[in-house]
């Protein structure tokens, strides 16, 4: 007695994002089926498809090919490009690689096409019977340049007489900034259909790899190779980016507008300074924070703030008792990412204070300072080197690499404090770590609840 299978359950995908990598153009008969079975498709085409150089010349090869035996057809896009430069009239058996290209085929008057019954590619059409034996055979063999060139080695075995026509080419696709934004937004349960290796190539060279290998070190991928060794930023590290303490400010062409405003601004934090009202302690010490490192700062006055942004919120009240200054920091080209930028402040910290060596979160943006109010004998030390400010003359550092800063005269020192992007990093790069740390954000809400 032969036992049964049971039917398939029928497919559900409950709201699963599932990325479709088919060519540009061909993807959609696969979201539909996506979109019926509960999931979200994303269509992120792997392959960009376009015409043969020489159209004239392919027509003619058309022409011979029709004229042969047998007639296959790798794809549905191979029926397109070839139907575009000569219809198909011919007297040979017409084979079709899947059932997509069958159908393509019976639009265009081939009524009763030859395909696999199962498996839809290459090696289940080579199982059809009457492809068995093809000794002496006219075999026309309709599609594109590469991919993996089963059909045309084993027609060869086989005895064939084979011609090949390509009709159309393969190019590395084009995408628009929503489909990256969505792609770097994926969530843990996602499923790619890769359509290709090709398709996969092209995905990994078309998306910035710094953002792949950033990726890669935060979630223990790959190990960071810290280009310094007082650099090792606590959040993210972006390979590829000069190691450099300091920048100059002739690197920057805002630093002279912000500049100018040091008067007006210094005025608007002496005015809040008076009204105590807005400045809270810097250092509040969260979970995952080394309390023993911020043991005298935490929760004091010692070092204070007054926030205009914070991690990527406006603070309203702050910015209407400080609307110059609000509206000089906000004319500056600062990153946006939300939860964590733009960041912009006023640092103050009181006589006889000092922030102990630590580092900060990332590599891909700097720290700008524009001091206001700067007595001697304060400085702080980057890496290995330590400047002073000068009142109204911007700092700017990468705050990955180990710094501090102290305060050792009878007087407060306060600057305004705001992130700006590092200069060597793309825009292309910049919308990258804006997805990337926006899908971590989203994978650790999900994943590592606060406790």
């Amino acid at each position: 007695m032969t036992a049964r299978h049971p039917p398939p359950a029928e497919l559900s995908l409950h709201g699963r994002t599932v990325v479709i990598t088919r060519p540009a153009g061909t993807g959609s008969p696969l979201a539909r089926q996506v979109s019926r079975h509960g999931g979200v498709a994303l269509l992120l085409p792997g392959l960009s498809l376009h015409g043969m150089d020489l159209p004239d010349e392919v027509a003619a090869a058309l022409r011979q090919a029709y004229a042969d035996e047998l007639l296959i057809f790798t794809s549905p896009a191979a029926v397109r490009f070839a139907t575009r430069l000569l219809p198909l009239r011919t007297q040979a058996a017409v084979f079709a690689v899947g059932q997509g290209t069958a159908r393509a085929l019976r639009r265009h008057g081939v009524d009763a096409p030859l395909a696999p019954a199962q498996r839809q590619d290459s090696e289940g059409l080579l199982d059809h019977s009457l492809l068995a034996d093809l000794r002496g055979r006219r075999v026309a063999l309709i599609g594109a340049p590469g991919g993996r060139g089963v059909l045309r080695a084993e027609l060869t075995a086989r005895g064939a007489q084979l011609r090949e026509v390509h009709v159309y080419r393969r190019g590395v696709p084009r995408w628009q900034r929503r489909q990256l934004d969505a792609l770097m937004r994926l969530p843990a349960d996602a499923r790619v259909l890769l359509s290709s290796a090709e398709a996969l190539d092209h995905l990994r060279q078309g998306l910035p790899a710094e953002v792949f290998e950033a990726a890669e070190i935060y979630v223990g991928l790959r190990k960071p190779a810290y280009p310094h060794a007082l650099q090792h930023p606590a959040f993210i590290c972006m390979p590829g980016l000069a190691p450099k303490p300091f920048f100059e400010r002739s690197e920057f062409d805002w630093v002279a507008m912000l500049e100018s405003g040091t008067a007006a601004i210094r005025a608007e934090l002496e005015a809040a300074l008076e009204a105590d009202r807005g400045f809270a302690p810097y250092v509040q010490v969260e979970k995952g924070q080394d309390p023993q490192q911020w043991r005298e700062l935490d929760g004091s006055r010692s070092w204070s703030a007054l926030h205009l942004y914070k991690a990527g919120t406006r603070i309203d009240e702050n910015c209407q008792r400080c609307p110059q200054t609000a509206g000089i920091v906000e004319s500056l080209q600062l990153p946006v990412i939300p939860g964590h930028a733009p960041e912009a402040l006023f640092s103050v910290l009181q006589p006889g204070t000092h922030i102990p060596p630590h580092f900060g979160l990332a590599n891909y943006k700097l720290v700008a300072h524009l001091p206001l109010v700067v007595p001697p004998d304060c400085a702080i030390r980057v890496g290995n080197e330590t400047r002073s400010w000068s009142e109204g003359e911007c700092l700017v550092f990468d705050d990955s690499f180990q710094h501090e800063a102290w305060n050792r005269s009878q007087q407060r020192r306060a600057v305004l404090i705001f992130d700006v992007w590092h200069p060597e990093v793309s825009l292309a790069e910049r919308e990258g770590i804006t997805a990337l740390t926006q899908a971590i954000d989203t994978f650790n809400r999900k994943y590592r609840p606060a406790t």
